[in-house]
């Protein structure tokens, strides 16, 4: 009803020792020939992603975290639609690809929908470690 198009990504741990995701994924969205769309990304909230500002989230062994991926719309005809979601992860810990999710992100030259906003990591677990 908002017009918005939301992503939750979850993230487990799987190595066997702690972790820690600290700031924000980076994120690209690409086309369906691999091409980078030219978004632009925001750490400032929107009507569904936190304003919140990152705090450290330590993931024990099977630990988990999320982080959100949310865009507006495009109320006008778009010119290319993302594919592939590629979240990076901090101090070089890699990137997940997300193929064809089941939502979509149209790209089109209206401003409202060129910005994509992206929510710190955020904890899972009731507690974390270290407390």
């Amino acid at each position: 009803m908002t017009g918005q198009h939301t992503l939750d990504v979850s993230l487990t741990n799987i190595s066997r020792s702690t972790c820690v995701l600290a700031g924000y994924p980076g994120v690209k969205l690409l086309d369906a020939h691999g091409r980078t769309l030219d978004f632009s990304y925001s750490h400032t909230g929107d009507g569904m992603t936190t304003r919140a500002k990152p705090a450290p989230v330590y993931l024990r062994p099977t630990g988990k975290a999320w982080a959100r991926i949310n865009k507006y719309r495009c109320d006008i005809a778009p010119v290319d639609t993302a594919s592939t979601v590629v979240l990076e992860l901090p101090h070089d810990g890699g990137s997940i690809k997300i193929i064809k999710p089941h939502y979509h992100y149209d790209y089109c030259q209206e401003a409202p929908s060129l910005t994509v906003s992206v929510s710190p990591f955020e904890p899972v677990e009731a507690l974390l470690w270290p407390a």
